[in-house]
């Protein structure tokens, strides 16, 4: 028997090993005990291991490629058990929270640093996980920091559940968006592409951040009408 052979019965032990051992715990969880240890269900165990642990690895993937397009278009994601605490946060809103500029965690549970914007935070967390929410499923709001100018843009959505397990309220998706990063992205690309000017960028941000013509006006410090006039060459130069 070669080395090389050795080295392979001893990887294929270590992976049957490994999967009785997790097997073994969720049987001894549910009261069961398995002592079957015959080839045919050893190799059954590998197959049902390398199966699951080919799967965790696509799965690992596509949240890495999920991470690096919200990142790459300023946004973080997180999600928020039925019981109000962080169950997941990507790499981006791991950073985000770190800075502690606008929204915090405390006890596992997301905050918002300014008391009028907490509120409608864990409002809108509430309606969510009790699903109260719009017509389109999702709900935005506003959380400002002392830091930037811009604030952050979070929508919220309840995730998927099965019907015996709603009544115990839904899991909540939050998709953080820092509007300073949007607009460094988008601006230079809209100005080349269309020919708009810079101030006209910032109103097509600003609409795209589901603002109406009030809040634009309000935070570009112009008139509705001279909203609704940027608009008009807006479009006449998109189309």
């Amino acid at each position: 028997m070669t080395q090389e052979t050795t080295k392979v019965e001893t990887d294929i032990k270590d992976c049957i090993d490994g999967y009785s051992n997790i097997r073994n715990k969720i049987s001894e969880k549910n009261g069961l005990v398995d002592t079957d240890n015959s080839s045919a269900t050893q190799e059954t165990q590998l197959l049902e291991y390398l199966r699951l642990k080919n799967q965790n690895q696509e799965l690992k993937w596509r949240i890495t490629m999920l991470e690096q397009g919200l990142t790459h278009l300023g946004q973080a994601l997180i999600i928020v058990s039925n019981r109000a605490e962080v169950l997941f946060a990507s790499k981006a809103a791991e950073l985000l929270l770190k800075k502690q500029q606008g929204l915090i965690m405390v006890d596992k549970h997301l905050n918002a640093e300014l008391t009028p914007d907490n509120i409608r935070l864990q409002k809108a967390i509430t309606s969510a996980i009790d699903n109260n929410l719009s017509q389109d499923n999702s709900i935005s709001i506003y959380i400002h920091r002392d830091q930037q100018p811009r604030p952050y843009c979070l929508s919220f959505s309840r995730m998927p559940k099965q019907l015996d397990e709603r009544r115990d309220g839904f899991n909540v998706l939050i998709l953080v968006k820092d509007l300073s990063l949007n607009f460094e992205y988008w601006a230079d690309r809209l100005a080349a592409k269309f020919g708009l000017s810079r101030r006209e960028v910032e109103c097509v941000i600003l609409l795209t951040e589901r603002r109406n013509t009030t809040e634009v006006s309000d935070v570009m410090s112009i008139s509705p009408e001279t909203v609704r006039q940027y608009i008009k060459n807006i479009f006449k130069k998109i189309y």
